[in-house]
């Protein structure tokens, strides 16, 4: 494929570079790089304010169609409901010196690690899985700089939208964790939760977006209706296919 050059060149100059910056911003100055899977950073906060006033949805099938609607409006592609499985949760979140404020998190990213034990402040029941895809034209532009630009949008995208369904959770009285790549195993959720099924190299594929999703989620313990998990070939494909 020969080398990618740094800048200059068809889909190497300033104007993608700037994009990819652009797209990456709210990923690496608000939420101070959380991609590699740092907890709690950003808007990816455990702490917010809950309403003293607890919403009384007539049932969890009500609560479903709610939460539901609300994360479509708030920007998610797809969303689906997870019981809550400890299987799935890490035993420890990385902490790193910069989770205090520091403004060198990407570069000091992999080092100086720390971690703690995960423990939630409340009993999770449920967890709310999201699905964002990743605009296939993009991703046909790799290795140019377009595609990750794209994939920077996706994962500011992701604290924006876990961000505000933990929000709308809390402001109905309830509590909640927004999450990214932390905490806990996305694709296992996702599963779950009935958004796609499990590839031969581990990511999740979709009905509508195939493998191109970037996953969030929003642990609760809001009372829901669990989503179930779904089949349309993908196993089938791959046991044919080897």
């Amino acid at each position: 494929m020969g080398v990618i050059p740094t800048t200059g060149g068809e889909g190497f100059g300033q104007l993608e570079f700037a994009l990819r910056g652009a797209a990456w911003s709210v990923e690496d100055d608000i939420n101070d790089y959380h991609a590699p899977g740092f907890a709690g950073l950003g808007m990816y906060k455990w702490d917010g304010p809950v309403s003293p006033n607890k919403y009384q949805f007539s049932s969890p099938d009500e609560a479903s169609k709610i939460l539901k609607k609300a994360s479509l409006f708030l920007g998610a592609d797809k969303v689906g409901i997870a019981p809550y499985d400890e299987r799935w949760i890490y035993s420890y979140s990385i902490v790193t010196p910069s989770d205090s404020g520091s403004k060198n998190h990407k570069e000091s990213a992999f080092t100086n690690l720390n971690y703690q034990e995960t423990k939630f402040p409340f009993t999770p029941t449920n967890v709310l899985v999201f699905a964002l895809e990743m605009d296939f034209d993009a991703i046909d532009a790799a290795p140019g700089i377009l595609e990750h630009a794209r994939l920077g949008n996706e994962y500011s995208e992701m604290g924006n939208i876990a961000h505000k369904v933990a929000s709308f959770i809390r402001l109905c009285g309830y509590n909640a964790i927004p999450c990214g790549n932390d905490t806990g195993l996305s694709v296992p959720m996702a599963i779950h939760a009935g958004l796609g099924e499990l590839s031969r190299i581990g990511i999740l594929v979709t009905p509508e977006y195939g493998p191109r999703v970037r996953l969030c989620k929003v642990i609760t313990d809001l009372p829901m209706t669990p989503d179930k998990p779904i089949t349309f070939g993908v196993k089938e494909f791959c046991t044919s296919c080897m």
